[in-house]
């Protein structure tokens, strides 16, 4: 998900961002990076 999120459509771009929160309220410690990652995409797309 994270290295195709530039090519996606903005529907499946905000369906990754709201798994990747969900991830991080499940379980911060072990994506931190992952939604770091995902949501820096996100701003500079």
């Amino acid at each position: 998900m994270a290295k195709s999120f530039p090519d996606e459509e903005t529907i499946v771009k905000h369906q990754i961002l709201n798994l990747a929160a969900k991830l991080y309220v499940v379980n911060a410690k072990q994506t931190h990076l992952l939604v770091q990652y995902v949501f820096n995409l996100a701003k500079y797309d």
